[in-house]
């Protein structure tokens, strides 16, 4: 967690949370693995523009976990579905937490833990750059130049 934003060696650290209850449309997500993408170290230093509440903020905007507990009337998630957040900022760099079901989309278990953790940012950028700023044609050649990041290798 962290308190003030800041160089991440300088402020963040290791705390015990609480997790409550998961309440009616919420899911207890336990993390199995989370990447620390460039967009997380600007989290922390307070240059993203999604920020969590502070004190006490935790970082981790991708990641991939198992529904542990479903609080009630929540639907669509069960116990033992393997999850991936939909929404940036749900603060993934944990064991356990509580997020709003709705916030989180259910993925197969035979695609394996790295992938998972990594699906929802950099493989969206690449499709959306191959998609949304030429229109690509049969036979078409796409030239990647310096693809050394996830979106390159997505």
């Amino acid at each position: 967690t962290y308190d003030v934003p800041g160089e991440p060696l300088d402020v963040l650290k290791v705390q015990e949370q609480q997790v409550t209850e998961p309440q009616e449309g919420q899911i207890e997500v336990q993390w199995l693995q989370c990447p620390i993408n460039p967009s997380d170290v600007n989290t922390v230093q307070g240059k993203y523009p999604i920020q969590p509440k502070l004190p006490g903020g935790v970082p981790g905007h991708e990641g991939v976990g198992v529904v542990t507990r479903v609080g009630p009337g929540t639907q669509g998630l069960n116990e033992g579905d393997r999850v991936v957040p939909l929404e940036p900022g749900q603060g993934t760099w944990r064991q356990r937490s509580v997020h709003d079901a709705a916030n989180f989309h259910a993925v197969r278990n035979d695609i394996p833990l790295e992938a998972a953790a990594t699906l929802c940012i950099n493989p969206p950028t690449a499709l959306a750059m191959l998609e949304q700023y030429v229109e690509l044609q049969p036979g078409d050649v796409v030239v990647q130049n310096g693809a050394t990041s996830a979106v390159g290798q997505a």
